[in-house]
Parts: structure tokens; C-alpha cells; sequence
């Protein structure tokens, strides 16, 4: 942190240009153009991070500037720029109604706070114990590469009393006084359509579906243990509006491209699996009682009390679809340019097959029994799809493959 805010300019004219050279001559592995999309994010997030402490100040004026912990509000404020962003519904239609339960819901995160100063790989799935241990490396977490949903984890906690100044070392037994959530973050790489978004900023960042099983039955963040603290409690039962979702689309820097997107609570529940008799029976239930049933049988760990769930409530993502100095105003010019063409200058043949898919799935779910693609689920699995498109990928034509 020292070297760029020290150095005049350090971070746009030596720092990043560096970074690039090294990825164009694959020195680092970042796994593909996807994850190149997922480090700028990172990218991004520290430098926010930065900005919320040390505010107006030049580096020599910050006396402390590791390992402090800000508040939620402040965050999300200098992540978004300090205005008010317009409410979309999905095919983005217009739903300024909503600021009102909007305003509500940012109202909960008073008294939380955030602190991370570099990301970890999250080689198991966390629970509450990751959270607290996140919290107290002042990290924040990367889920697997490739592994649907979110692609990053940020935790952050709320204290019951103030016996203790905030950024303090806590005990076990103090952080059964707190309360701790997370934000889960999505970051595409697609240009110049963001396909498959309603669902990449919805669905796929509910907890449940983040820490649940992917088709192949696996988890999709690996295996949960409850060695650490007893019996830590799983994230993928905490409540969707108990959680900050934010989705990043790091192509483009044309125009403005930050707003919310709402959506209801019955487009974020999780789906029932057909089976059985009794279980189609469950399922035939409305939407309504699936959600009340959520409801008792599912404690909330963070901000209130869930008596009840009204399948119309509104549940929001704070969007950030183009990397640019309108959306992200903490960035200078320099520092904006050198991510954008990080970014776009990499050639993505897996990320355009990935959206071919996404738009086919957003297809079929418009058209229903009429699409004007062939229905591919019933052809075969996305993942063996993806899977026959990266084996195509890693022979140049002309190639023969080894037998």
C-alpha cells in the first residue's frame, strides 16, 4: 500500500502496467480471461477499501491506514459514489416506488462494519467460524474457480455493546455478543452483451444456492467442517435481505452503468426438487407458505427477527455493469484506464460460449414451450457442454489430440 500511495502516480504508471505485462507473458496464472475479470474486481474493492480510510487524506497525513475496520454505509457509499442510484425491475424497467423499502433495507447496515486488506482462497466452505476468522486477518474470501454463483465473500460484523473499540481482539466468547453476515459479490467479464444477468444477480447470489449443491451433488464452495468453535452455523441459511449483493460486470467505460436491481421474494426462494408423491404434494404449495415454513424453521443471524414473509417483498443488488470513473469515482483517470484495458484486451472464447448458454437458458425460460433455439438441456448438461468446449479450446486447429 506504502509503494503506490507514496509513489506519484505509482499505481497506474508502474504498478499496473507491470501486472499486465505479466499476464499477457502468462508469468501468473490466473486461470483464464474469467478470473482476470475477478482479480480486477479485487482490484477494485481494495482500492475502495483504501479510500473509506483514508478519506481526503494524503498517505503522509494517515496514521493508520492496515487493518481498520469502516462502516458498511461508508463502504457501499464510496463503492457506488455517493449518490442515488436509479431502481430497476427485471427487462429494467423503471420501479422508483421502491426507494422507500430500499432506503429501509440500507438503514439495516448502521452499526455494521467492514475491514479487509488483501483476499484468501477459501478452500472450504465457510460457516460463521470463516466470517470471524476473516474478520480477524482483516481478509475477505475468493470461492473456487468456476464454481457457480458468487465469486467473492466479504464479511462483516455488527457489536451489541461498545466495551470494546472497533478493530479490537476479540475472544470467542465476545463474538457470541456480535452478530456477523457477509456480502457476496458476482464479477462477469462479458462484452457487449451481459448475458444471462437477471439470474446472475439474483438467484445465483442467494446463499442458498452459493452454499448449496451444484448439479453433480458437490457443494459449490467445497466441504463445510465444524471442527473450528463446535458446531459453526452453515451460511446457506441465512436470509437473502440479510445479505448485500453486489454484482460486477468489469467490461466497458462508455457510460454510466450503476443502479439497483429489485426483485421479489418469491424469485429468491429456493426451488423444491420433484420426487415422491408427498414431495410433489410439498411442492404444489404457493410460494407464500414455502416462505413462512422458511421462516420458522430458519433462524436469521443478522439484523431482525423474521415472523413472516410476504412473497412480494423486495429484495435488492447493487449492480455495477461498466468500469469507468462514473461508476467507480474513487479511481483516477489513469488507474481506470489501465484495469479497462486489462480487461478488454484479452480474447474470452469460453466467456462468449458461457453467454451463448445463458441467453439459451433466458430463452427457454421466456418462451416456455416456444424458443427459437433448440432446447440444449435436453440435448445435454451445461456442465458437459462447457466441458467439450474447453477440450476444444486447448488444441489450436489443426492440432491432433494425444490418444
Amino acid at each position: 500500500m506504502k509503494v503506490w500511495y507514496e509513489l506519484k502516480y505509482g499505481l497506474a504508471k508502474y504498478i499496473l502496467p507491470q501486472l499486465k505485462n505479466l499476464l499477457l507473458d502468462e508469468a501468473l496464472d490466473t486461470g483464464g480471461v474469467g478470473e482476470i475479470g475477478e482479480m480486477v474486481a479485487r482490484i477494485l474493492l481494495l482500492l475502495a477499501m483504501d479510500t473509506c480510510v483514508m478519506g481526503d487524506k494524503d498517505f503522509s497525513q494517515c496514521y493508520h491506514t492496515i487493518g481498520q475496520f469502516v462502516p458498511v454505509q461508508d463502504f457501499l457509499n464510496v463503492l457506488t459514489g455517493h449518490e442515488e442510484m436509479s431502481i430497476y425491475l427485471e427487462k429494467m424497467i423503471s420501479k422508483e416506488n421502491l426507494r422507500p423499502e430500499f432506503n429501509k433495507w440500507c438503514s439495516k447496515w448502521d452499526g455494521w462494519y467492514v475491514g479487509f486488506t488483501h483476499f484468501v482462497q477459501l478452500q472450504l466452505e465457510p460457516n460463521e467460524d470463516t466470517l470471524w476468522f476473516l474478520l480477524g486477518r482483516q481478509a475477505a474470501g475468493i470461492f473456487p474457480r468456476n464454481q457457480y454463483g458468487a465469486d467473492l465473500l466479504i464479511p462483516m460484523f455488527k457489536k451489541r455493546s461498545n466495551s470494546r473499540p472497533v478493530g479490537g481482539e476479540t475472544t470467542r466468547g465476545e463474538q457470541e455478543e456480535h452478530k456477523v453476515l457477509m456480502m457476496l459479490i458476482q464479477v462477469k467479464n462479458r462484452f457487449p452483451v451481459d448475458g444471462g444477468f437477471s439470474r446472475a444477480a439474483t438467484e445465483k447470489l442467494c446463499p442458498w444456492f452459493v452454499f448449496g449443491k451444484n448439479s453433480d451433488g458437490n457443494s459449490s464452495a467445497g466441504k463445510s467442517t465444524g471442527e473450528i468453535g463446535g458446531d459453526p452455523k452453515p451460511l446457506g441459511s441465512t436470509d437473502v435481505r440479510d445479505t448485500i449483493r453486489i454484482y460486477m460486470n468489469v467490461r466497458g467505460r462508455k457510460s454510466d452503468g450503476k443502479f439497483i436491481y429489485a426483485t421479489t421474494m418469491k424469485d429468491n426462494l429456493k426451488p423444491k426438487k420433484k420426487g415422491n408423491a408427498s414431495e410433489v404434494k410439498e411442492e404444489s404449495q404457493t410460494i407464500g407458505s414455502q416462505a413462512k415454513k422458511r421462516a420458522k424453521i430458519e433462524s436469521n443471524p443478522g439484523v431482525s427477527s423474521v415472523s413472516s414473509v410476504s412473497e412480494e417483498e423486495p429484495v435488492f443488488t447493487i449492480c455495477l455493469r461498466l468500469l469507468n470513473r462514473v461508476t467507480y469515482p474513487f479511481l483516477s483517470d489513469g488507474v481506470a484506464s489501465m484495469l479497462s484495458n486489462m480487461v478488454e484486451s484479452q480474447y474470452d472464447p469460453l466467456g462468449l460460449v458461457e453467454g451463448d448458454l445463458d441467453y439459451r437458458d433466458e430463452d427457454e425460460k421466456r418462451n416456455k414451450d416456444v424458443s427459437s433455439y433448440a432446447k440444449l438441456s435436453l440435448t445435454a448438461k451445461r456442465d458437459k457442454l462447457l466441458q467439450n468446449a474447453r477440450k476444444a479450446l486447448a488444441y489450436a486447429p489443426g492440432d491432433k489430440e494425444e490418444e
